[in-house]
């Protein structure tokens, strides 16, 4: 479990705080943190990362107390918004064992390729890539190192709906023995995960499912009102619901108006 007790962080000589305040406890799953844009949610990221410390409170990952990125070698890896910061290559095939080297991972390079459908590029150089097929890859590794924590800042810009589809479902199988934490505006992506951190102006306003919170005038009013809370609202209903339950709705809309 990752603990934040009374987080406070500010960048030096600024006098404004950008993470404030903040308590939660985040376990095995996916949660997404979202809320406007410097809101805070890369920073708070980083914070768990160890790549910045808190002037005010702690941070604890697995019971140990977080001063440093070392504190989580082996634990947890990060996957900044830029893809090609976080690959080294020079093959996608290359840049995965690498990852599974380093981390002493129980993974093969095969599998990876498999799970992310990569065969096909497994020889490409990383140059030679497209924004969404880097950004797939630089995921690829990070789940690679079999790390037990996963930090991904904005995972699904550039990736189209085939891609995205194949992260979420990485991911969901991933979740269940993983943490998986990411900051993102996508709300397509925030309402697949099994908890949200809403945080505005470096404040936890508030945490729960997706279903609960998307529903907020708080949410809807900062954050914006999601296509799935759009088309639920318009038929009727007053929460996220699971494909079955849509479909028996839609099923006694139908049976009324016959």
């Amino acid at each position: 479990m990752i603990r934040l007790k009374n987080v406070w962080f500010r960048y030096p000589r600024s006098m404004d705080w950008c993470i404030k305040d903040i308590t939660a406890k985040i376990g095995t799953g996916i949660t997404a943190i979202t809320g406007p844009n410097g809101s805070g949610k890369t920073t708070l990221l980083r914070l768990i990362a160890g790549f910045y410390k808190p002037q005010k409170g702690y941070i604890e990952v697995f019971g140990k107390k977080i001063s440093s990125y070392t504190d989580n070698l082996g634990t947890v890896i990060y996957v900044p918004s830029n893809p090609r910061v976080f690959t080294v290559g020079p093959t996608v095939k290359k840049d995965i064992e690498k990852i599974i080297t380093s981390f002493k991972s129980r993974y093969n390079v095969n599998e990876i390729l498999d799970l992310f459908n990569l065969r096909e590029l497994a020889n490409r150089k990383i140059f030679q890539l497209s924004e969404g097929e880097h950004r797939l890859l630089a995921l690829a590794s990070a789940i690679a190192s079999d790390a037990k924590v996963i930090l991904m800042d904005e995972p699904t810009v550039g990736l189209d709906k085939t891609f995205r589809e194949v992260l979420l479902t990485v991911l969901r199988k991933m979740g269940e023995k993983k943490i998986i934490l990411i900051a993102t505006n996508d709300l397509r992506l925030a309402s697949r995960a099994d908890d949200i951190l809403l945080i505005i102006n470096g404040k936890l306003v508030t945490s729960g499912k997706p279903q609960e919170i998307y529903y907020t005038e708080e949410f809807i009013r900062k954050v914006g009102i999601s296509e799935i809370v759009e088309f639920c609202t318009y038929v009727g209903l007053s929460r996220i619901v699971s494909p079955q339950e849509l479909a028996e709705h839609l099923r006694s809309l139908v049976t009324k108006n016959v």
